[in-house]
């Protein structure tokens, strides 16, 4: 996977749109189960299959979520890094290069985010067509040149996210796979990232 992806990353069908009042039933849902992953961490598989590849790439790690879209994203298989992200900043720190990548995300780029994407109702409604089967709710943009194609939200039996799919607008597709949540008792400086000594500080 690029590891720039990560920045604009670091994380997302049917045919039949669902009438007004069950598609704001099923944006709101999507919110609330996205909602239910603030203050736990779970175990991740993250996987990536850049267009026009055949063999995708997949990662291992843990997440902190805090108040969303701030997150944590700890890497372990097969390259040892860390993706912090704030909100409005974010950290990509690789042991192995001695260096830490910093980025202010724009408006445009917070909003390919999904959990910014999908962290208020009315935005999903707004920007989405929303379908809706069984634990899987789709959404697909609105717009033709939406930075988020299509996403895919899978609910598990015990109410929380199991499953992020999505498709960007270049036609990449990244999935996240949930398991293993636990209550986390991180505060604010879980989400920010302090450099270690002697690591090179790239800003972009």
């Amino acid at each position: 996977m690029r590891r720039d992806g990560l920045l604009v990353a670091v994380v997302l069908a049917l045919s039949v749109a669902l009438p007004m009042h069950a598609a704001g039933e099923a944006a709101a849902r999507v919110t609330a189960v996205l909602r239910s992953c603030e203050g736990n961490s779970a175990q991740f598989v993250h996987k990536f299959l850049p267009k026009g590849y055949k063999k995708e790439t997949i990662e291992q790690g843990s997440v902190v979520f805090g108040p969303l879209p701030s997150m944590r994203w700890r890497y372990t298989t097969p390259e040892t890094k860390e993706f912090v992200f704030d909100g409005t900043t974010s950290w990509l720190w690789v042991p192995a290069d001695r260096q830490v990548t910093v980025h202010e995300l724009t408006p445009d780029e917070r909003a390919a985010l999904p959990f910014f994407a999908l962290s208020d109702p009315a935005r999903i409604e707004s920007s989405f067509t929303v379908t809706k089967s069984g634990r899987k709710t789709t959404l697909k943009s609105r717009k033709p040149d939406g930075m988020l194609a299509e996403i895919v939200v899978e609910e598990g039996k015990d109410g929380r996210l199991s499953l992020l799919r999505y498709v960007d607008s270049q036609g990449n597709r990244t999935s996240f796979e949930l398991t293993r949540f636990v209550p986390s008792a991180s505060g604010p400086e879980s989400f920010r990232f302090v450099a270690p000594p002697g690591a090179d500080i790239v800003r972009n």
